[in-house]
């Protein structure tokens, strides 16, 4: 009983101190955070991966596309010439429900890229003026 008692009281004890200094290290690292955040170089990286991220999305969209566009008119002609032309309308249907999420997709990463732009143009704005 005595053994618990005495490893409960320094587990308390350890808890206290570590809480005590662990929000000064807390504190440092967040202020060496923000200076790397709104340090010019690391935004201009961010603004330029941004800007990457929104220039080929377009073209990794376009050729997903394409791709999915030449498998299923593989796959249909292939069931197609085994005789099994609803199962062909299938794929067709399929392929253009896959088109449609790649578009929904590009519009997506484009989207995402302008909402970290304004998210990363926020925090260096907040940054700068602490």
């Amino acid at each position: 009983m005595r053994g618990k008692l005495l490893f409960i009281t320094g587990l308390g004890l350890g808890f206290v101190l570590g809480a005590r200094a662990g929000r000064g290290s807390y504190e440092k690292l967040k202020t060496r955070a923000q200076d790397v955040w709104t340090d010019p170089n690391v935004q201009k990286g961010i603004h330029e991966a941004e800007e990457f991220v929104k220039d080929k999305a377009p073209v990794v969209g376009n050729k997903i596309k394409d791709a999915a566009a030449t498998a299923t008119e593989a796959v249909r002609d292939r069931v197609s010439a085994a005789g099994h032309d609803d199962a062909a309308d299938k794929v067709v249907a399929a392929g253009s429900k896959a088109a449609d999420a790649v578009d929904k997709a590009t519009d997506a990463a484009k989207s995402g890229a302008e909402s970290a732009k304004k998210a990363a143009d926020d925090a260096a704005d907040s940054g700068s003026g602490s």
